[in-house]
């Protein structure tokens, strides 16, 4: 017969999670998120090129050109977009740059630039406040479905403070690690 005694070791756990959960929120109010360009604005380039061009040989050789460049590209097509952060005021040049930085590394493929233009973080301020109501909507919905089907809104509460548990740890596991927020 197997016997686990986690009931007489709740207290190392309470402390396990209060220390997951503390540690958490340091990290996302002094360092925050490292946020993507949805949220922070930034330029965007789609280029085509004349002869196929491999995705993989294209971040290769654009690694390190420009810093926290994205490439993607468009399935059936010789077309990728290329993004990265910035502000308004530079679109020119680090379009420019990015143009240029292409052209060097592909010097006998032509290409078209197709587009270029500054995203702005509005997008993102928008998605942001949407999230925030989906997920306050949610859990005032969890809240008032357990305390009907349990008939007391206690087991409500304690089920959304066990969520708010583990999405500030899952944050701030984001937050530690700097990966990028999107």
């Amino acid at each position: 017969k197997t016997h686990f005694d986690i009931m007489s070791k709740r207290f190392h756990f309470y402390g396990l999670s209060l220390l997951v959960v503390g540690v958490s929120l340091v990290s996302i109010f002094t360092k925050g998120f490292n946020y993507s360009l949805e949220f922070t604005g930034g330029t965007l380039v789609q280029v085509t090129f004349e002869k196929p061009v491999d995705l993989g040989a294209l971040r290769v050789n654009l690694d390190g050109a420009i810093p926290g460049l994205e490439i993607q590209s468009f399935s059936g097509s010789r077309s990728f977009s290329l993004r990265a952060k910035g502000e308004a005021a530079n679109v020119d040049s680090a379009a420019t740059k990015m143009e240029a930085a292409v052209k060097a590394a592909f010097p006998d493929n032509p290409l078209t630039i197709d587009r270029r233009e500054f995203i702005g973080p509005m997008v993102g301020r928008h998605l942001f406040k949407q999230t925030i109501l989906a997920i306050v909507l949610s859990l005032l919905g969890i809240i008032v479905y357990v305390a009907f089907r349990f008939e007391n809104p206690v087991w409500g509460v304690a089920g959304v403070i066990a969520l708010t548990h583990d999405v500030i740890g899952a944050a701030g596991l984001i937050s530690i690690t700097g990966k990028e927020f999107n």
